[in-house]
């Protein structure tokens, strides 16, 4: 796991995002609020990301509901 740890206001969701386009990997995020405005901001950059997930869901997929 990567922290990106800045102020506010000084592009830590755009690192994020290109960070994911960069790995291919997954962003989590803690509500289904926080993947709808990150999934926005990705397509507004023209980014190729995996549609994020929320914390809940990946405790789904870890508990052995989904494979």
């Amino acid at each position: 796991m990567k922290k990106i740890i800045l102020p506010r206001w000084a592009g830590k969701t755009t690192k994020l995002i290109e960070l994911s386009e960069a790995t291919w990997k997954y962003i989590v995020a803690l509500d289904k609020q926080r993947v709808d405005h990150i999934w926005k901001m990705a397509r507004d950059l023209k980014k190729d990301i995996h549609f994020p997930i929320t914390l809940h869901e990946l405790k789904y997929i870890y508990s052995g509901s989904i494979l």
